[in-house]
């Protein structure tokens, strides 16, 4: 070949290059670099335009398919992403990194979440020292549940990265907060409020904050934490409901109520009802209270809280059966709720129904037979049964459990098997150990003063009846032991305005419990018809008193008052 020959071919070479090849590849080459300057932009479109354009000038420009792929995610177009990212990793392995994490990114959004960890975790090992990975790796643990691996890319973050990002702390208080590990939420909600954060964030955080402390119990913190945010954020609900809850288990019942009613100002939403409903009940506005829960009924007539709620305002107004509704309502709604199961237990001794008292108290202990207070009512039931054995051994048992903190109820619920079986000196033991630990409650100087009354030491009854009305001047069973030392002493006047004052005070629904102490002093006053006329009215409402031993047992009676019982017996019988 002649040199002249080859000079020319090189010659034709280098122009079919530099005006053909050169121009074409380099055309390429400037779109991906226009595309680049839009990504720093976040003008994701027009990045996606530059980047096609370039792709369309050479289809073998990595770093087009590289630009091209992340906007396709930002776009949304998470196939078309992947699609790229496959195409990136057969142009240019020195790219695998981003390819990794751009490809797990769109699988994630895909809900391909097996796909994104798996190159979520070949992100990692190309790169053991960036937190990105670890974190995205984690979010995709726990779509899957996984929250014992999400933590452990979080606590590697956080522990060996020593990231300064806040991230790390955050999602992992939210994995503590919802498998209720508040006490670790709460640690690391306070590392993310130690970052330069933005104010949305900080808000958030105090609200997760607010709420872990609600869920300890750390109602201070609670209050401290919920008054920030109503200074960050004074036209948002969410802080007063959050205060309104402090306010509420510190008992500063009225203090709740009013941001209760200042968040359903600012919301509207008929949830709120429920708290307002229930601090309304504990400041004894039963009325209102009615009408709020009733909202909140009317609201969701399929939440069962609803219903324990109602339930609990007619206990209060003594309407049982009505409270008996609603408390089987919210039984029906939610089975295996202990509350609204001890509430309904508690109603039906109240209506005198031991023997379904007794099926609730089985079904509680069933569920937890750790729970003092499920035998307590048991053995109420039984006692309702005159089955004292029984309630002897439920009570014992609820001792046992509580036997590092004994309930003063404890030793009461064991003082009234002793009185009632006329082992008075050991009852009265019983009464001095509840007395011993809660001296507020009037119901045990009222059980220790008839201990008193049946021992016949009257200057001690006169006494405890007298700090009763102090502790509680309306309470109703301290007007009936009055009424009965009256009638021992012949007082029989006395004795019944104290009788028919127990009479309109009293919760006990039925008849029997409400005529018999007026019945029987009647009689003493030699009004036989009136007395006649109730009694009759007692044993139509409760047949088995017309067996002296179970007057004996159900009002604990003085032998005196038991005697003239008796002739109430014989004269009916005529």
């Amino acid at each position: 070949m002649s040199y002249a020959l080859v000079i020319a071919g090189l010659t034709l070479l280098y122009l079919l290059f530099y005006f053909v090849i050169f121009p074409f590849l380099g055309k390429g080459i400037i779109e991906a670099q226009k595309g680049w300057e839009e990504v720093k932009k976040r003008n994701w479109e027009i990045a996606f335009d530059y980047f096609d354009r370039a792709i369309e000038l050479n289809a073998n420009l990595a770093t087009a398919y590289h630009g091209r792929a992340l906007a396709r995610q930002q776009l949304k177009d998470f196939d078309g992403a992947i699609a790229d990212c496959q195409r990136l990793l057969e142009l240019d392995p020195s790219r695998k990194t981003q390819a990794y994490l751009i490809r797990a990114g769109s699988y994630a959004k895909l809900g391909k979440v097996g796909e994104s960890i798996g190159d979520f975790t070949e992100f990692i090992q190309r790169n053991p020292q960036d937190a990105t990975g670890y974190l995205s790796r984690a979010e995709a643990y726990k779509k899957l549940n996984r929250t014992d691996k999400a933590l452990a890319d979080l606590s590697y973050v956080i522990d060996n990265l020593r990231s300064k990002n806040f991230i790390a702390y955050s999602e992992r208080a939210l994995i503590y907060f919802h498998s209720e590990n508040y006490h670790q939420a709460i640690d690391d909600l306070k590392m993310v409020l130690t970052f330069d954060i933005a104010e949305t964030v900080r808000y958030g955080t105090f609200s997760l904050l607010a709420s872990s402390y609600n869920r300890t119990g750390r109602y201070d913190d609670l209050l401290a934490v919920a008054n920030r945010m109503i200074e960050f954020a004074p036209l948002k609900s969410f802080p007063f409901v959050l205060r309104g809850e402090g306010y509420r288990h510190t008992k500063q019942y009225k203090l709740a109520l009013d941001d209760f009613y200042k968040a359903l100002e600012l919301d509207k939403s008929l949830t709120l009802y429920e708290p307002i409903a229930v601090c309304l009940l504990q400041l004894e506005r039963y009325s209102e209270a009615l009408e709020a829960v009733n909202h909140f009924i009317s609201w969701d007539p399929d939440y069962p809280s609803g219903y324990t709620i109602r339930g609990r305002i007619y206990m209060k107004q003594h309407q049982y059966d009505e409270a008996r509704k609603n408390f089987e309502r919210a039984t029906v709604l939610k089975p295996q709720d202990t509350y609204t199961l001890y509430k309904l237990g508690t109603c039906l001794l109240q209506l005198e129904q031991a023997d379904e008292a007794l099926q609730v108290a089985t079904q509680l202990i069933e569920i937890d037979s750790n729970d003092s207070s499920y035998f307590n009512l048991r053995g109420s039931a039984y006692l309702g049964l005159h089955n004292f054995e029984n309630a002897q051994a439920a009570f014992n048992k609820a001792l046992i459990l509580r036997k590092d903190n004994p309930s003063p109820y404890d030793y009461n619920n064991l003082g009234l098997i002793d009185l009632i079986n006329s082992n008075y000196e050991r009852a009265l033991q019983y009464f001095n150990r509840a007395i011993d630990i809660d001296n507020t409650e009037p119901m045990f100087w009222c059980n220790r003063a008839r201990i008193y009354l049946l021992m016949k030491i009257f200057e001690k009854v006169q006494a405890d009846i007298d700090h009763t009305f102090i502790l509680n001047s309306s309470y109703a069973p301290a007007y009936d032991l009055r009424a009965c030392l009256y009638f021992l002493n012949g007082n029989y006047e006395a004795a019944l305005d104290d009788f028919q004052i127990y009479q309109q005070q009293s919760a006990i629904p039925r008849i029997w419990g409400k005529l018999i102490g007026s019945a029987v002093t009647h009689f003493a006053l030699d009004n036989k018809v009136k007395a006649l006329e109730l009694w009759r009215q007692v044993v139509e409402d409760k047949p088995e008193l017309k067996d002296i031993k179970w007057v004996a047992v159900d009002t604990l009676w003085p032998q005196e008052m038991l005697e003239v019982v008796q002739q109430l017996i014989d004269a009916t019988s005529e």
